[in-house]
């Protein structure tokens, strides 16, 4: 069992009650009033700490820290990496290009079935308006024709054709009736 509680390198006269693992992997004791301000520094350092009572004594050793070791990586390896890494980036613009292109095509498509609807709305009105047009044309030739009528047709008087009057009153030399 561990009878002595260190922080930050000093003995404390304190019982160690807790053992804590910082998130890096650095693993400690401390007592109660330690615990205290290690949460603290935890907080500071916007790091996660762990804390586990040391009731009972553990039965596994506990591992010293040892941190991570770093490892060459040869440098044709490390240009592929780089090259990787560009090509994904690269990927991504174009996803996000093909996407904005898609929406404005689907944009498009709903503008230019719109005109075609558009269109045929004015196909339609324009043969209503030529055949109106006809219509009136016609009408137009009818009164044409009627207001250059003889002015005896005009006035609703019919000649009648007959015999030429020689006796001065007796004969049929063009009636007109009424």
């Amino acid at each position: 069992m561990i009878d002595a509680c260190k922080f930050d390198g000093k003995d404390c006269p304190n019982r160690p009650t807790f053992f804590y693992v910082w998130a890096w992997g650095e693993e400690g004791v401390c007592c109660d009033d330690h615990r205290a301000t290690l949460e603290t520094r935890s907080k500071q350092l916007e790091r996660g700490i762990t804390f586990s009572s040391l009731g009972r004594p553990s039965t596994s050793p506990r591992r010293e820290y040892t941190p991570p070791q770093l490892r060459e990586v040869p440098a044709d390896v490390g240009a592929l990496q780089v090259r990787l890494a560009d090509a994904i980036a690269s990927s991504k613009k174009l996803e996000q290009q093909i996407t904005r292109l898609e929406q404005e095509r689907e944009t498009n498509v709903g503008k230019m079935r719109e005109q075609e609807l558009r269109i045929q709305d004015l196909i339609k009105q324009n043969g209503e308006l030529k055949a109106a047009a006809a219509n009136a044309e016609l009408q137009a030739q009818a009164a044409l024709e009627l207001a250059t009528k003889p002015a005896d047709d005009a006035k609703g008087e019919t000649v009648i054709e007959g015999t030429p009057d020689t006796q001065g009153g007796g004969g049929s030399r063009g009636k007109r009736s009424r």
